[in-house]
């Protein structure tokens, strides 16, 4: 019989972060990613160890009160808040860390509902975003809500209101924040208008920086997604639609996404 060598792995370290500011970081002190968290667990800035250039970027999640009681309401194929400001989800976050040979990771911990681990692995140029979303509580002693549940990413790139999607995983495609080239934009539901479908990335670019653009691309799974403000990308993630379908309430919802912070291709 053949042998086969096996490589067991190392000893990993997990616990609960009670330090005033927690990071991580694949690789050596002078190569790839590190990151960075503050007290109360959130994503502050991503650091090049390479050129040794430290960048802002935070994350969050939100939801936007979807329109209930209308002849076009909030559902599964139309995204339609019924406000067009979000509500941020709010928790103390509960943050485990782990760091293996392999990878080092932040789990989050917001509600009983919504979780993310946030994962560096070894030798790798990516940060990979993986949540879990439900199933979203309704609401007790009152009428329920709608809830339509995004996260935002939040960087210091200045990108003009112009951001890129994909064409169903083939060319990208250039897009700018209330405006349309094929027909006259009615600016009347400025959240839902500026939300399109992506089969696979959206990125945005900071057109200031001539000598070396910054960029930020994101990978994900078919999902829909937007930027609205100059440096804020945002994704629609899940939702809970009570006053369409009880059903809805109960479904658990996985998404994962790539971010790699490289030069404009």
């Amino acid at each position: 019989m053949r042998s086969t060598n096996v490589t067991h792995p190392s000893r990993v370290k997990i616990g609960s972060s009670t330090v005033k500011s927690i990071s991580i970081q694949n690789e050596d002190s002078f190569k790839y990613l590190e990151l960075s968290f503050d007290s109360h667990g959130f994503l502050t800035s991503i650091t090049e160890k390479d050129i040794n250039t430290t960048y802002n970027f935070r994350q969050g999640f939100f939801y936007y009160k979807g329109m209930g009681n209308s002849t076009q309401p909030s559902g599964a194929y139309i995204f339609r808040p019924a406000v067009q400001e979000a509500v941020a989800v709010a928790g103390t976050i509960k943050i485990d860390v782990i760091k293996g040979n392999l990878v080092e990771e932040v789990r989050q911990t917001l509600t009983p509902w919504l979780s993310q681990i946030i994962r560096l692995y070894k030798n790798s140029t990516h940060i990979e975003f993986d949540w879990v979303v439900g199933p979203i509580p309704k609401e007790e002693n009152r009428e329920p809500i709608s809830k339509e549940v995004v996260t935002r990413y939040f960087t210091d790139i200045h990108s003009e209101d112009i951001f890129f999607t994909d064409a169903n995983g083939r060319q990208m495609m250039r897009r700018e924040v209330n405006k349309y080239s094929s027909f006259k934009y009615d600016n009347t539901e400025p959240v839902a208008g500026n939300y399109y479908p992506i089969s696979n990335r959206i990125y945005i670019k900071d057109a200031a920086r001539i000598h070396r653009p910054l960029a930020v691309e994101i990978f994900n799974k078919p999902i829909i997604a937007f930027a609205l403000l100059k440096n804020v990308t945002k994704f629609r993630q899940e939702h809970n639609l009570q006053l369409i379908t009880e059903k809805s309430s109960n479904i658990l919802f996985e998404c994962h996404s790539k971010i790699i912070s490289e030069e404009s291709r």
